[in-house]
């Protein structure tokens, strides 16, 4: 529909900006979302704890929501190992925390042990260090997995720091509890704010949901093929001698409400609906369906 409409007289007006929520104001369905993320990242490394801990029986890892908060990790360092990882996508490091009694369950398990006996108090030896990072390797292939979204996030290891360092203050705790028989262990992903609201958002996007993720051989066969992603913001009629008359700074009004749903065309042709704004200092739009 043409809206017709003029260029404002006077001083510029200003024109506002509108911020899409952080993640701790977004639906309770992304919230859902990030939760469902640390099952299957649970899920997925109990799979492989037979694997790993040959001789280990009775072995699980699941999601711990009532373990100690970021605060008094990062004020205990008595013991245990941090690793830092980058990962596609994400702005901050991401780190994996071990409990000492975590590390060393895990470093008896990938001996062929059992996870019996108290873990001791000291630092890891040059295999021992080798062991844990291959642990954590395939301990990041699950987490991608699990969080990833449509695209794979490639995390990569950046660092291994033994006792545990100061952390950042803005980061958030996902606990989880490792147990081998009798013996208990806690693993925890340390996420900052920012990253936390990238990693929902990906998992929120129109490309995650159900029928809308492209194959492996889709994938391959676009290879790195571009395409045309146009917005549609208005369409508006104006006369011409109102615009000729335009200048920089000029302001020209539509019907158009900023919460209304604008038309996403691919190629020329309409696939989507999006709500516009900004997300992390840069012009953005939200996927509405």
């Amino acid at each position: 529909m043409d809206n017709e409409t003029h260029a404002q007289d006077g001083p510029p007006q200003a024109v506002e900006t509108l911020e899409f929520p952080r993640v701790e104001q977004v639906s309770a369905a992304a919230e859902g979302l990030w939760h469902d993320a640390h099952q299957a990242f649970a899920a997925g490394i109990s799979q492989k704890l037979p694997q790993w801990f040959q001789n280990a029986a009775g072995s699980s890892f699941t999601f711990d929501g009532s373990a100690p908060t970021a605060e008094e990790l990062i004020t205990d360092r008595s013991g245990g190992c941090t690793i830092a990882f980058e990962a596609n996508g994400l702005a901050d490091a991401i780190y994996l925390q071990f409990d000492q009694a975590a590390l060393f369950l895990w470093i008896d398990c990938m001996l062929g042990g059992c996870g019996a006996g108290i873990p001791p108090h000291r630092q890891l030896t040059s295999l021992e260090q080798q062991l844990i990072r291959c642990a954590a390797t395939e301990i990041l292939g699950v987490w991608n997995n699990a969080y990833r979204g449509p695209h794979s996030l490639a995390p990569t290891i950046s660092d291994i720091v033994q006792p545990r360092p100061a952390l950042p203050d803005n980061l958030q705790r996902v606990p989880f509890e490792l147990r081998v028989g009798p013996a208990r262990g806690q693993l925890s992903v340390m996420v900052s704010q920012g990253d936390r609201a990238r990693l929902v958002e990906r998992s929120n996007s129109p490309l995650n949901q159900a029928g809308r993720v492209p194959s492996p051989e889709a994938i391959n066969r676009l290879g790195t093929s571009r395409v045309e992603l146009v917005v549609h913001l208005a369409q508006l009629t104006v006369r011409t001698s109102e615009l000729m008359g335009l200048q920089v700074g000029d302001i020209i009004t539509t019907d158009t409400h900023h919460e209304d749903l604008v038309s996403v065309h691919v190629e020329g042709k309409p696939r989507f609906q999006a709500t516009v704004g900004s997300l992390h200092g840069h012009k953005a739009i939200r996927f509405a369906g």
